[in-house]
């Protein structure tokens, strides 16, 4: 060996001394384009929901006034002439009527799909727990096939609860949620999540 050349013995063998070896890591944030879309869309519902019923009902009276009711009815826009307030809302209840029906036919409908409605009633429950909202507020929780029926007290002001990590925690599994106008009470209310979309009447 010429002199001028220096064996270096390492400490660890090759293969140990390059696992040591400290290698940058870059963490991938990039979002799943259907994971943002699914929670755009649920924090938008939640977001509507959570507004007084009171303040709604006034706003549907409003579109309901106008031809665009006709649309919602399936009726004739170009022959339905604005309707009168007491008219307005007796349309305004007939579809919120129709609404509350389809969405527990549907569910009733639906057989039970143990593994997946058990998952579903945990991901509900601790996504509420994410919002402070207690198993106590809990009136009633049941999940079928691809949908969940959830009646919760509502808070202090009698609104239902407010939401904040809930439509986040939930968005991934159950992207589609309503709110019963029918079934809900003075002291609760009433909604439907779903993995899939709802079914609207006309």
């Amino acid at each position: 060996m010429p002199p001028s050349v220096a064996v270096v013995q390492s400490e660890h063998p090759p293969a140990i001394a390059a696992a040591t070896q400290v290698v940058p890591t870059v963490v991938n944030n990039t979002v799943k384009p259907e994971h943002n879309e699914a929670l755009a869309r649920l924090k938008t519902q939640v977001q509507a929901l959570s507004a007084d019923v009171v303040a709604l009902r006034e706003e549907m009276h409003t579109i309901v006034k106008t031809k665009a009711a006709a649309v919602i009815l399936g009726r004739d826009v170009d022959n339905v002439a604005p309707p009168s307030e007491e008219a307005a809302r007796a349309e305004e209840e007939k579809y919120f009527a129709a609404q509350g029906v389809a969405l527990e036919s549907d569910f009733r409908q639906q057989t039970v799909e143990l593994n997946w409605s058990t998952e579903a009633m945990n991901l509900i429950r601790t996504g509420l727990a994410s919002d402070k909202i207690s198993g106590s507020a809990i009136i009633g929780l049941e999940c079928r096939t691809r949908t969940c029926r959830l009646e919760l007290a509502n808070n202090g002001k009698n609104h239902a609860p407010d939401f904040v990590e809930f439509p986040q925690h939930i968005a991934d599994e159950l992207s589609n949620l309503m709110i019963s106008q029918t079934e809900s009470t003075d002291g609760a209310t009433v909604f439907y999540l779903s993995k899939e979309a709802f079914t609207q009447p006309k």
